[in-house]
């Protein structure tokens, strides 16, 4: 194994609106931010690859050019919450991804076509992009959303997966997500002067010989103790990231392809038409003025809501942090258009220590991955950090 340091960068309920923010960050925040490389990533008949640095390696994956690929994806996700509440656990629904195992579909064509099916036992989600036209697919409600994406929403160079897929603070919800590409993505852009990068040892991974990335954050805030990336020999498209909390044997996130094609999909893979019957929702967003799409100018009419949720902090050691939460609500209506918040709400509820601090009072809830601080004035607080950097976090930016 090389041993290697490398500092790089690569690039009408107020419960609906923290809810869609805190389910892909549980997911795939803990992709940002031990064991054995054995028990992470299997020991196949990998065939003796060139030795390369891990500089040399994080150049290829970050400067790739991947025109098409398509295969089959395998999610499993262990943060050590609570059960589900009944009827939330199946389905495709974004709060579903935060346990158990899922399948996963996907296409991608050049940088703004791609397919994402998320399948379940009773359930289909699907998110289709053709250049701006995004459509995400509900199969449980038999809806349609269509978002034109605005001129400057397209990934930059910094924060994008290499082969285009949708670029963090997506409007897409969170099937997406559960990509390796995507999830290499996030795992990349976190590494920075206080994480240890290596190269492992030769992998296989969906019949494919790949090399192995280790990262492994230094800070001591950080839940995480080792994500894996193994990255395809030939083309080095991320075929898989598992990543390991502390004090932990087995993956808390385990994102791999189980097979894998790099032919381009045909064009008319990336069409969609609206199921028979379906209803169609038109969503509109506002044009981004950064590359980010966070921090619009203090001039510009698309300026941010005031309680729109923001990140505190870098790296391995960010934080979510929302304002305006309705506390009250907890335990309370279970309408079907807030059904996922409220179930997410229940589950904090069931799970929670109450705290307080100079931050006031609250609920926490700790998994081997993730820590959530739901104040009593209605701010949550959610980062894979140990509960005394989030508390932290919430004593400083009230």
């Amino acid at each position: 194994m090389v041993n290697e340091s490398a500092a790089a960068s690569a690039g009408g309920s107020s419960r609906r609106r923290w809810a869609r923010w805190l389910v892909p960050v549980a997911v795939t925040g803990a992709l940002v931010g031990g064991p054995a490389a054995a028990a992470l990533l299997p020991a196949g008949a990998a065939a003796s690859l060139p030795p390369l640095t891990a500089a040399q390696l994080l150049e290829k994956i970050q400067t790739a050019k991947v025109a098409g690929f398509s295969g089959d994806v395998t999610a499993s996700t262990d943060l050590g919450l609570p059960k589900l509440p009944a009827g939330l656990a199946g389905g495709a629904s974004a709060l579903s991804l935060l346990t158990g195992d899922h399948s996963v579909r996907v296409w991608q064509s050049g940088q703004d076509q791609s397919r994402v099916a998320l399948l379940d036992t009773f359930a289909e989600t699907e998110v289709v992009r053709s250049g701006s036209d995004v459509w995400t697919y509900d199969s449980t409600k038999n809806a349609v959303t269509h978002v034109r994406l605005p001129d400057r929403a397209a990934p930059n160079a910094k924060s994008a997966p290499a082969d285009g897929s949708p670029a963090e603070g997506s409007p897409f919800g969170g099937a997406e997500a559960l990509t390796p590409a995507d999830a290499a993505a996030k795992v990349l852009a976190a590494i920075d002067p206080t994480t240890q990068v290596t190269v492992g040892e030769a992998a296989t991974v969906a019949g494919r010989s790949a090399y192995e990335l280790r990262v492994s954050p230094r800070s001591t805030s950080s839940l995480v103790d080792t994500v894996v990336l193994a990255v395809d020999a030939d083309n080095w498209l991320p075929l898989r990231v598992a990543v390991t909390a502390r004090a932990q044997h087995d993956p808390a996130v385990d994102v791999r392809f189980t097979q894998v094609s790099l032919d381009v999909p045909a064009a008319a893979r990336f069409q969609f038409a609206p199921p028979k019957g379906a209803t169609v929702q038109e969503r509109s967003l506002p044009a981004r003025s950064d590359a980010a799409g966070m921090k619009p100018d203090a001039q510009s009419p698309e300026a941010k809501p005031a309680n729109a949720p923001e990140t505190v902090g870098t790296g391995w050691d960010s934080v979510l942090v929302a304002r305006g939460v309705d506390t009250t609500a907890i335990g309370g209506s279970s309408a079907p258009e807030s059904a996922n918040a409220q179930g997410l709400a229940d589950m904090i509820t069931q799970a929670a220590k109450p705290v307080t601090g100079a931050f006031g009072s609250g609920r926490l809830v700790q998994s081997s991955l993730a820590t959530v601080l739901l104040t009593s004035d209605g701010r949550l607080y959610a980062g894979a950090v140990t509960p005394e950097a989030l508390l932290a976090v919430a004593a400083a930016h009230p």
